[in-house]
């Protein structure tokens, strides 16, 4: 009941937060500012009350991470199912990352990546990607597909605790995994994919909350 009960309330929040943003979101040219998508996720971050800052990710450094993200997705089956389904990643969709630092600890980091694929008939999937660089670790990946009313339905689910993995984190760094997987992730996935559409949006903050979080239950 308690736990069914967070998850509602953080439903409640994210939709709050992404109802209130998507004026922030999407311009005339659908083009996503990641200026205000780190704002939205520090919002997020702040309403956890938890020391965390939200920033932007350098060129070169994104290019990295995503090729470390990259070389762990056949290993967990994520590729074969887009080629499986024939969705191919959408070009003219670019949704910058976004690094979360913890404000006490600053060797703890998360990023989040958000990717968006198409099939051959306009059919879209969603997938976002959360990693902890200094364990190498591809920590969770959300993926859904949506429709054009901006309904979501399951495609991909993975997260590493579903692995019960045993860390040499200190009690501090375990929380702040949890934290960036659970409500603060859920947020930024609904702000990044914004960019598709307000139904899109809106639809996100609906259903992802009880996804992330379960990241750590």
């Amino acid at each position: 009941m308690i736990k069914n009960s967070k998850a509602f309330i953080s439903m409640l929040l994210i939709t709050t937060i992404i109802l209130s943003s998507l004026p922030l979101l999407v311009n005339a040219n659908d083009d996503i500012d990641s200026s205000n998508v780190v704002d939205i996720i520090q919002e997020a971050i702040d309403s956890e009350d938890y020391a965390a800052t939200a920033t932007k990710v350098a060129v070169d450094e994104a290019e990295y991470i995503w090729g470390m993200i990259r070389t762990k997705l056949d290993t967990i089956g994520f590729c074969e199912e887009l080629r499986g389904n024939i969705y191919i990643e959408k070009d003219d969709t670019k949704i910058e990352p976004v690094k979360i630092i913890d404000d006490r600890y600053t060797n703890l980091m998360v990023y989040y990546y958000v990717k968006i694929y198409e099939d051959n008939f306009g059919n879209l999937v969603s997938a976002m990607f959360v990693y902890d660089e200094n364990t190498n670790s591809l920590l969770k990946v959300e993926a859904n597909k949506i429709s054009k009313e901006g309904d979501f339905e399951s495609f991909f689910n993975y997260s590493e605790y579903n692995k019960r993995l045993t860390r040499d984190f200190s009690i501090w760094g375990q929380n702040f995994l949890c934290a960036t997987t659970g409500l603060i992730a859920c947020t930024a996935y609904c702000a990044m994919i914004g960019v598709l559409s307000a139904p899109v949006a809106i639809g996100c903050s609906l259903v992802c909350g009880t996804a992330f979080n379960a990241a750590c239950s």
